[in-house]
């Protein structure tokens, strides 16, 4: 065998092991992406069923402890939503008293427009200050009204 043969044989060795890598890594990411539409479908199945078993209020054999194991997680999960809004509440009391104790500044007068030749266009209308302080009537989160039309916390509609 001269040095050519061996050379080609080389690169179809070099070739092949290529291709097989890119292929294993192509359905290493199917099978990954498989595995995550499984999971999201036994996450709902199990949601399915631990409310089919609440609403009929017998839970299958077997699934009373994974049952017991879910609401213990709901009634912690329903705590830490009230300690939450405890907490914004109590840290919101607190500041506003210590606002209070600032001197007040005045606010300077807006800036004039510089003149222009072209016609003035509509101004856009005016965002609250910065200072308004506003919360969320679901989980407590702060927002600007204006800027915000939905809590980015909880997804729930703000008052403007």
């Amino acid at each position: 065998m001269n040095n050519m043969d061996s050379k080609r044989i080389q690169q179809g060795i070099s070739d092949l092991a290529e291709k097989k890598q890119m292929l294993i890594m192509s359905l290493q990411t199917d099978i990954e992406a498989i595995d995550s539409e499984m999971s999201e479908a036994f996450r709902e199945l199990g949601l399915k069923a631990y409310a089919l078993a609440k609403e009929s209020g017998s839970i299958p054999a077997g699934l009373e402890g994974d049952c017991d194991k879910i609401d213990g997680f709901k009634s912690e999960q329903n705590f830490k939503d009230k300690k939450k809004l405890e907490v914004a509440e109590r840290y919101d009391e607190e500041i506003a008293m210590l606002e209070k104790l600032l001197p007040k500044t005045p606010t300077p007068p807006p800036l004039a427009p510089p003149p222009t030749a072209q016609p003035a266009q509509s101004a856009p209308s005016p965002r609250p200050a910065v200072t308004e302080k506003f919360f969320c009537t679901n989980c407590g989160k702060r927002y600007t009204p204006g800027n915000d039309v939905f809590c980015l916390e909880c997804g729930t509609k703000l008052k403007q």
